[in-house]
C-alpha cells in the first residue's frame, strides 16, 4: 500500500473513512502521538445540599436570643416576653434573667438549618464527589493531552485532503467545461482547447491526461502554441 504522501489527488479523494483512519494512525505513530484518544469517564454529579431542618429563634434581650428546634418552644418563650413576664434563662442554658418591658412585639425568626446527621451524610457525599471529581478531571486532561498530539500529528494529512479535494473539484469542473466547449465547437478539440485556455488558462497535467485520454488531443507547448497563434 502506498504512504500518504505518495497518493494523488485523485486517490486521496477517493479514500474511504477505513483507509483515511488508516493513515492516520500511521502519521500518530510514525510521531509518536497516540493512537487511539483514551475514554472520558461519566462526569459525576455534585450533590445538591438542601437543608433539612428548621431553627427557631427568639430575641430575648438585646443582643441575645434564644433558639429552638421546635415551633412550640419557641412560642412558649416568645408569648411569655411579649407578655412582659420575667424570663428565667437558666432552663434554656444562658444563665440569664430577663424582665421584659415596655418593648416591642417579639416575632419568631425561622431560618433553615442542616441537622448534624444529614450534615454528616452530605459530607461524605461531597467527599467521595471531590474524589471522583479529580479523577474526572485528570482523565479529561490526559485526553485533551491525546487530542493535541494527534492533531499535531494529522495536521498534515488533514491539509493534503482538503488541497486534495479541492483539485479534484477543480478538475471535474473544467472537465465538464471542455465537454461544453466540444458541444459548441462541433467536436472541434482544438477549438474546445483555445476556448478552454481563454477561460481557465493553461491546463494542469490532469486536464492534460483528461484531453488526451478523452478526445486523443496532445496540449502543444506553449512556445508552439502562441506561434500558431500569430501565424493564424
Amino acid at each position: 500500500m502506498k504512504s500518504f504522501d505518495e497518493l494523488t489527488d485523485q486517490e486521496v479523494y477517493d479514500l474511504t473513512d477505513e483507509q483515511l483512519e488508516y493513515h492516520k494512525k500511521i502519521a500518530c505513530a510514525e510521531a509518536g502521538a497516540p493512537i487511539a484518544v483514551p475514554p472520558l469517564p461519566e462526569r459525576p454529579v455534585e450533590p445538591e445540599l438542601h437543608p433539612d431542618a428548621m431553627m427557631y429563634r427568639v430575641n430575648v434581650g438585646w443582643s441575645d436570643s434564644l433558639c429552638f428546634t421546635t415551633m412550640e418552644e419557641a412560642v412558649v418563650v416568645c408569648t411569655a416576653i411579649n407578655a412582659g413576664c420575667r424570663l428565667n434563662t437558666r432552663s434554656f442554658g444562658s444563665g440569664k434573667t430577663y424582665v421584659v418591658e415596655n418593648r416591642e412585639e417579639v416575632k419568631i425568626e425561622s431560618k433553615p438549618v442542616f441537622s448534624e446527621a444529614y450534615y454528616k451524610k452530605i459530607k461524605d457525599e461531597a467527599e467521595a464527589y471531590s474524589l471522583k471529581k479529580k479523577e474526572y478531571d485528570e482523565a479529561d486532561e490526559l485526553r485533551k493531552k491525546a487530542i493535541k498530539a494527534q492533531d499535531s500529528a494529522i495536521g498534515w494529512i488533514t491539509e493534503r485532503l482538503e488541497t486534495a479535494r479541492e483539485n479534484v473539484r477543480v478538475r471535474m469542473e473544467q472537465e465538464s467545461a471542455l465537454d461544453e466547449y466540444m458541444n459548441l465547437a462541433d467536436a472541434n478539440v482544438e477549438v474546445a482547447y483555445r476556448f478552454f485556455v481563454k477561460a481557465y488558462g493553461q491546463p494542469s497535467d490532469a486536464i492534460k491526461e483528461h484531453l488526451r485520454i478523452v478526445y486523443d488531443f496532445q496540449v502543444p507547448e506553449p512556445e508552439a502554441a502562441e506561434a500558431g497563434e500569430e501565424a493564424v
